[in-house]
């Protein structure tokens, strides 16, 4: 399973791409800033290729697996399908962004104060995530589940 193992770092990887898209994005709409805009969106290219990548090396490890191991790499294949369609969320985002900019449209102070508390907790979890992927620790996963209930509220 050394295999797994460096899947499992990759993965990880991918995890520390979303998060730094994440922030990203954040500074985008905070800062009107174009350039970072184009920067993640570049990063989403590479993210969906690393999709590809991963769900590809996970299946051709499953094919010879017991059953057991199997149910394990489809956690994974799905671990890595949520990263991706994080950074397809974080694009559909930018374009928003993008017209906040066209625009010059301004949000009120609560309305960024609000998107403001809303990104720090995101990124809280995020961090987390990242660490549970490093540590490959399912216990910081549950965690972690938790705390996105009271996101999506």
């Amino acid at each position: 399973m050394s295999d797994l193992v460096q899947i499992k770092s990759k993965i990880a990887g991918m995890a520390k791409l979303v998060f730094s898209m994440w922030q990203t994005t954040f500074d985008a709409f905070m800062e009107h800033d174009r350039a970072l805009i184009t920067e993640v969106l570049e990063k989403e290219k590479t993210l969906n290729l690393l999709e590809k990548e991963l769900n590809r090396e996970l299946v051709d490890l499953g094919r010879n697996l017991p059953q057991q191991d199997k149910e394990k790499i489809a956690i994974y294949i799905n671990i890595v399908g949520d990263l991706e369609l994080m950074g397809d969320y974080y694009k559909d985002i930018l374009e928003r962004v993008e017209i906040k900019i066209t625009e010059k449209l301004l949000f009120s102070d609560a309305a960024v104060e609000e998107y403001t508390n809303l990104y720090h907790r995101t990124e809280t979890a995020m961090k987390e995530v990242v660490r549970a992927l490093e540590e490959d620790d399912p216990s910081l996963v549950k965690e972690v589940v938790k705390k996105d209930e009271d996101i999506d509220d």
